[in-house]
C-alpha cells in the first residue's frame, strides 16, 4: 500500500496503472485518491470502479495495478482488432480543473477512437464511457472517496480532452550483436 501523507485534510493513496498495448509497450499512469472520511474498503471499491472506467476508454490492456488492492495480470498484450491508436505512444489527454483552479492532465494510453469527435482529435464529452470517467474523477461519492491532486485538492471540472502523440523514450545500442554475441557495425 503506497499511502502519502501531503498537505491537507486527508490520506492519499497513490494508485498506478500499468498498461501494454498490442506491440508489447509499455506505458503508466497514475491517480491519487483520498479516503481519509472513511475506510480503506471503500477507498479500494473507488479505484476498482475508476480502474473499470479507464479499461473502457483504452486498446491496451492492464499488466498491474499498485493501490489499496494490489493486482498483477498475467502478460497479455493489447487489442489486436483493427482500429486506430493500438499504440501507448498514442494517447487521449484528459484536462481537469481542481478545486484551487489549476489544470491537470491525465493521459490515457491507446484510446478507442469511439471516444472521438468525427475529427479524431477531440474527446467527445456526450460518449457514455467518457462520461462515466468524468463521473468517477470529480465527483465525491457517498462514503467520501474521490480522485485528488497530490496536494489532496479534488478535481472539480472536466475541461475537455484531446488526441496526443509521443514517441516512446527507448534506449538503443549503436552496436549490433551477432548471432556470436560480437559487437558489429549496424545493418544497411
Amino acid at each position: 500500500m503506497a499511502t502519502f501523507p501531503f498537505s491537507g485534510p486527508g490520506v492519499i493513496d497513490q494508485l498506478r496503472i500499468s498498461w501494454r498495448d498490442a506491440k508489447g509497450n509499455i506505458a503508466k499512469s497514475k491517480f491519487y485518491i483520498d479516503y481519509a472520511a472513511t475506510s480503506r474498503d471503500n477507498g479500494a471499491a473507488h479505484e476498482a470502479t475508476l480502474l473499470t472506467a479507464l479499461k473502457a476508454l483504452s486498446n491496451a490492456a492492464v499488466q498491474n495495478v499498485n493501490g489499496l488492492d494490489s493486482q498483477y495480470g498475467v502478460a497479455q498484450y493489447g487489442l489486436h482488432a483493427p482500429s486506430d491508436y493500438q499504440n501507448v505512444e498514442q494517447k487521449a489527454v484528459m484536462v481537469f480543473q481542481d478545486a484551487a483552479g489549476q489544470l491537470h492532465r491525465f493521459m490515457i494510453p491507446a484510446p478507442k477512437v469511439g471516444i472521438f469527435l468525427a475529427d479524431r482529435q477531440t474527446v467527445d464529452p456526450t460518449v457514455a464511457t467518457v462520461i462515466t470517467f468524468i463521473t468517477q474523477m470529480t465527483v465525491v461519492d457517498v462514503n467520501g472517496v474521490y480522485v485528488a491532486t497530490r496536494q489532496d485538492i479534488p478535481l472539480s471540472n472536466f475541461m475537455g480532452g484531446y488526441f496526443a502523440a509521443k514517441k516512446l523514450q527507448r534506449r538503443g545500442n549503436v552496436l549490433v550483436l551477432t548471432p556470436s554475441l560480437t559487437p558489429s557495425e549496424p545493418a544497411e
